[in-house]
């Protein structure tokens, strides 16, 4: 809980994201530290919880890396697509509180990779950008407190390198080994007794990969100096090199085996054994001990856990092997005593279903593996009695969020990306946490924009039972979605919450169960489209491939995604908490059927907006020009769009209804916002009340309803007067600029009334406003002052904003609370979706 000077309590209750889709983006420690977009979250796996995040990079993060300093210091280093390193350091993880030092232009082109070692009492650190340069760096103060100096530097040119690993091999030394596109493993060492430009030295590249190399992992140091050396490749392969310090005698004896199978060694491309000989006069020999065959596509990463309690002899046998691959598995290998080979224990993955490519998996203990795969997904698998179990990770988007919205009870928050799914978030009351427990909808087309609808079913029925809204996207492409949710929402939503969600007005959830089971056709729902087409016909059916879908509506099961011939046992089974709130279970039963596909846009369609009452949508899309830029209006039961209302010139980015369900807001690229009143003629549903040319001087991007419906706010990309509020004059039946926020913000992009009048001595309004860099800020004003001034009341630290611009605020409440505690949405570019729990404590 963050408490302000000003009397504000503040509190992350949902940080949800993915990783970004590359590789070493990640790193694990006590806490997993990864990168989005061109910021770092923080993880508490135990927890399963992202605490917050560290801000400070102006490109993508490419690189996340741990650094072995002095105890009790926990430290990273980060490399971005913006030429830029950075150091971060923190002597307690939970404190939230982090120095960094920016080393702007580290290299002259994108950083890729870094990775680093400890030597005695010497940090190194090795950069590669994509200009070929690769940099090492060293540090003498292990609490980092002076800045690094470059040691060293090599020049790959078009070479290049994808994989890094350091290791101090004597107590002088320090070995070098790079792999990438050329498909050899090239050794160097590292002179640490040397401050010349030429410490670095090339000594040989180990042969025998036929693709490029991806990983490395290296044992410790041994008697004799005997360590091994992992390395997998894009050729499916993992070779296992065996390094170890030898007599000058045992190398010239191995250098004369060499010149006997000269012939041998040219004619098959390929080398064994190699001989280094350092400056010391220490001779070592790699030899290739073994080669691991079992994936079907690239290994992607390669570690290693070495259980010393064992108490095997030999340092093989002690050895656990984990490997990833883009084959959609994740392996387990261990020495085979009687062979003497290496061999798969275990695999692990995605078997069936919508299955992604594994970039990487980590050791987070003996009996616990972390992975992450090329949608940036996490997957998390610990091993009781000796069975590997699934289980949740955080999940979330990996792409800008555009939008949110809050369903009609305020329970489920659905948000939709730029990464073609749309998510629902809710706070499952069983295990006290926000987590993701639904995705409607994966798509082909980027979604821009998502709201929820209220049920016809709660609308027409007067009962006291609650119905699931429908879900209503847009992307980008020219139709609008509308989609029902399925049993399996309704099933699992009761399952967490208990909150008594029936799924049809004239049958109990139980007797929805047993139809699903009968296969009767009173819960067969519409055709379903792209994003949720089942995968499993009914038998003796035979495939239509001509048709949409593969086959027509009523050869499916269709509240039933899965692969599965028990379909019906499966949707309806008491399935573990754990597993429902798995990636593999989110992406492949989770899918909602849709009801309707709307027609009408010229373009893509950019934002959408549903009347409180369930009886209207109203949608805008992407436009140059006026005769596009009309606002579309829609029934849930119309296929077409009941009428056309033209008032804008361009781009409507914004609309929003009134909190009493009267009014609607719009805002647009052409400078203007327009307010439309209900009608009430079913043909011409609104009317257009009043277009205020010229509001801003540039874009307006966002508004806000008071909730008295009186008052509203928007926001523009000004660097003055970039948020305006406008208050209601009965006479004229229009709304007239009240008081604007002068100074203080820039580029307004998002901004929410609070639901009510806060508290805060006297009655004010409260807004919570984002701007494009990623800042969150709550302004005031007290409602009976004379003066129309707003004033800063709390802004939100660093570690908690967002890192890029903010797209939308919503708050889950409608109203105020007794508490005054409030919950509000944000989501940004930094594809990060957040609720914070707001809460003021004395007068500010």
């Amino acid at each position: 809980m963050e408490e302000s000077k000003s009397g504000w309590n503040v509190s992350p209750e949902l940080i949800a994201a993915n990783s970004s889709t590359i590789r070493n983006v990640i790193a694990l420690g006590d806490y997993i530290f990864y990168g989005i977009k061109n910021t770092i979250l923080v993880y508490d796996y135990k927890q399963n919880k992202v605490l917050y995040s560290l801000n400070g990079h102006t490109g993508r993060v490419n690189n996340v890396s741990l650094l072995d300093t002095n105890e009790g210091l926990t430290a990273l280093v980060s490399v971005d697509a913006d030429k830029t390193m950075i150091i971060w350091k923190t002597n307690d993880v939970a404190s939230m509180k982090w120095e960094k030092k920016v080393y702007k232009d580290a290299h002259t082109a994108e950083i890729n990779i870094v990775t680093s070692t400890r030597f005695k009492d010497t940090l190194y650190i090795t950069s590669f950008c994509l200009d070929g340069e690769v940099k090492v760096w060293k540090s003498q103060d292990m609490d980092l407190q002076e800045d690094i100096k470059l040691a060293g530097r090599l020049h790959f040119g078009k070479n290049l390198q994808e994989a890094f690993k350091m290791f101090p091999v004597n107590d002088r030394y320090i070995m070098l080994l790079t792999g990438g596109f050329d498909k050899n493993v090239h050794v160097y060492t590292i002179d640490t007794q040397s401050e010349e430009d030429g410490n670095i030295q090339y000594h040989t590249s180990l042969t025998g990969h036929s693709n490029s190399i991806r990983d490395y992992c290296v044992t410790e140091s041994y008697e004799n100096d005997l360590r091994y050396i992992f390395s997998c490749s894009q050729d499916c392969l993992v070779r296992v090199w065996k390094i170890c310090k030898i007599s000058d005698a045992e190398a010239e004896e191995e250098l004369k085996k060499q010149e006997e199978t000269e012939y041998a060694v040219e004619h098959l491309k390929t080398k064994t054994s190699y001989i280094l000989r350092f400056g010391d006069s220490t001779v070592y020999n790699i030899t290739l001990s073994s080669v691991l065959q079992h994936h079907s596509s690239s290994v992607s990463s390669v570690k290693i856990y070495e259980d010393k309690e064992r108490g095997e002899a030999d340092l093989l046998n002690r050895l656990t092997l984990l490997t990833a691959s883009f084959d959609f598995t994740v392996c387990l290998w261990r020495i085979d005593k009687e062979a003497g080979v290496w061999m798969v224990q275990t695999t692990l993955g995605e078997m069936s279903g919508n299955k992604h490519a594994f970039f990487g998996a980590e050791f987070l203990s003996p009996t616990s593996i972390f992975a992450f795969t090329f949608n940036g997904a996490f997957h998390r698998w610990d091993n009781e009695d000796d069975v590997w179990y699934n289980k949740p990770c955080v999940t979330g988007h990996f792409d800008e969020v555009p939008d949110l919205d809050w369903d009609t009870s305020r329970e489920y928050l659905a948000t939709t990306s730029k990464d073609q799914t749309t998510r629902i978030f809710s706070h499952c009351n069983k295990i006290d946490r926000w987590h993701e427990v639904s995705r409607p909808q994966v798509h082909g087309y980027d979604i821009n924009c998502v709201s929820f609808l209220k049920s016809v079913l709660s609308r027409d029925n007067k009962s006291e039972h609650k119905f699931p809204d429908h879900l209503v996207a847009g992307a980008d492409e020219k139709i609008l979605r509308v989609f029902n949710s399925p049993f399996t929402f309704v099933k699992s939503a009761n399952k967490y919450n208990q909150d008594d969600l029936r799924f049809v007005e004239d049958m109990t959830n139980e007797e929805v169960e047993n139809a699903i089971l009968g296969k009767k056709p009173e819960v067969a729902s519409m055709t379903l489209g792209l994003m949720n087409k089942p995968v499993m016909p009914k038998r003796n059916q035979r495939v239509d491939e001509a048709k949409e879908g593969g086959t027509t509506v009523d050869d499916f099961e269709p509240d039933v995604l899965t692969n599965q011939l028990n379909v019906g046992e499966e949707l309806i089974e008491d399935t573990d908490n754990d597993i429902m709130l798995t990636e593999e279970y989110l992406m492949t039963k989770t899918r909602w059927p849709e009801r309707s596909k709307l027609y009408g846009h010229a373009f893509e369609i950019h934002c959408v907006a549903t009347t409180k009452a369930g009886d209207y949508i109203v949608t805008a899309a992407r436009s140059k020009q006026k005769k596009y830029s009309n606002i579309f209006v829609w029934t849930v039961e119309s296929l077409n769009p009941i009428c056309q209302i033209p008032v804008h010139d361009f781009t409507i980015h914004q609309m929003e209804f009134s909190p009493d369900d009267k009014y609607l807001l719009c805002v647009s690229r052409d400078r203007q916002f327009s307010v439309l009143e209900r009608s009430g003629n079913l043909e011409e549903p609104f009317k257009i009340v009043q277009v205020q040319k010229q509001a801003h001087k540039r874009i307006l991007w966002c508004c806000s309803w008071a909730h008295n419906s009186k008052y509203f706010a928007t926001g523009s990309r000004e660097k003055v007067n970039s948020l305006k509020f406008w208050e209601y004059c009965e006479e004229k039946n229009q709304w007239a600029e009240e008081s604007k926020i002068e100074k203080g913000l820039n580029n307004v992009t998002s901004v929410a009334f609070f639901p009510g009048f806060l508290n805060l001595g006297s009655p004010s309004f409260g807004v919570v406003v984002g701007v494009d860099s990623g800042e969150l800020s709550i302004w005031t004003r007290e409602v009976e002052s004379s003066i129309k001034e707003w004033t800063l009341a709390y802004k939100f630290p660093e570690f908690l904003s967002h890192s890029l611009t903010v797209r939308r605020i919503k708050f889950k409440q409608e109203a105020t609370t007794e508490s005054g505690e409030y919950e509000v949405a944000t989501c940004s570019n930094d594809a990060t979706v957040r609720i914070f729990k707001l809460c003021p404590t004395v007068a500010s």
